[in-house]
């Protein structure tokens, strides 16, 4: 990520090159989705590992929010816009952020369950 900041900040030609070439612009974007992927994966597991269960055998609701704010790009950055980004609804990477952190925990808790 800060690495992505400097280039942005000190290298904006870098918008225009990716906006050239089609096969590069697609391929930043799979790179970007796949860190992305990561990102809800990693985050999902570590607070399904941390918070401790309470009406079910395994923790629902903490897992999935901690997933969905962590791929959702930073939207809620910085922290003084409070809940503005989501005002007039989710945002797309926020919508997959959120359905993809449910369908992972869902899918790993309930198999390590049967």
């Amino acid at each position: 990520i800060f690495i992505s900041y400097m280039l942005h900040t000190y290298f904006p030609i870098l918008r225009e090159v990716i906006g050239l070439s089609a096969i590069f612009k697609g391929s930043v974007t799979i790179l970007y989705e796949t860190f992305r992927a990561f990102v809800v994966t990693k985050l999902t597991l570590a607070a399904a590992d941390a918070i401790p269960p309470s009406e079910f055998s395994f923790p629902v609701f903490g897992p999935i929010f901690c997933g969905s704010i962590g791929g959702c790009g930073g939207a809620f950055l910085p922290f003084n816009k409070g809940l503005d980004p989501i005002k007039d609804g989710l945002q797309p990477p926020m919508f997959s952020a959120f359905v993809g952190a449910t369908f992972f925990h869902l899918f790993t808790q309930l198999a390590t369950d049967v």
